[in-house]
């Protein structure tokens, strides 16, 4: 019987990235402005309001304070198109993250979006 020395252990990691859009920067504009390049992180929103709207509701937000002593600044939304497929990847394990990348300056659509490469590492 052969003997196995050293093993290691690894971890799966997958990648998926499409092309979307951050939506509601018209009403955090105030707090954030864009960079071209900027990575932010996603979570499930958890706030009623946001609930109200939309059940699968996903934040995307940066690192930072913001006014209200908080540890992270909410800048926008992953659209409702998506949001499902999202809310579900990020609760089906702990250790699931999103990102998202902005790619190019606001524009005007169905309000204010932001183009952004999201990714699922």
């Amino acid at each position: 019987m052969a003997r196995v020395e050293n093993a290691c252990s690894f971890v799966m990691f997958c990648e998926t990235k499409f092309t979307s859009v951050i939506r509601g920067h018209h009403v955090y504009k105030v707090r954030w402005t864009p960079v071209i390049g900027e990575k932010l992180a996603c979570k499930k929103d958890k706030r009623e309001e946001a609930k109200a709207y939309d059940d699968f509701a996903v934040r995307l937000y940066k690192d930072g304070k913001d006014s209200s002593g908080g540890s992270d600044v909410l800048v926008g939304h992953v659209p409702i198109e998506l949001s499902h497929l999202v809310c579900t990847f990020l609760n089906a394990e702990d250790s699931n993250e999103g990102d998202a990348e902005v790619i190019g300056k606001w524009t005007l659509e169905n309000g204010l979006v932001v183009p952004a490469i999201s990714g699922q590492p």
